[in-house]
């Protein structure tokens, strides 16, 4: 349903060029690429925009649950601060 990865620098191009598109083509949902240096996440779903930028929260509907998560992102990255 949700693949979460965690960039580096050394792997954002291969991540965001290769693993993206791969989940996407093995039927995940949703991808979301976190950037824990600007603390951004960046979500993708097939057929709709690529790398849609969050900087304040994430809504997560898990498909056939019929309930949509909230996410505050200050929430995700409080202690990084």
């Amino acid at each position: 349903m949700l693949a979460v990865e965690v960039q580096s620098p050394s792997t954002k191009i291969y991540d965001r060029d290769y693993k993206r598109p791969a989940y996407l083509s093995l039927g995940v949902k949703e991808v979301w690429r976190v950037d824990l240096d600007r603390q951004l996440v960046f979500v993708s779903k097939p057929g709709g925009p690529t790398d849609q930028l969050h900087d304040f929260e994430i809504r997560w509907e898990p498909p056939g649950l019929g309930r949509t998560f909230t996410l505050p992102l200050s929430r995700i990255f409080r202690d990084l601060e």
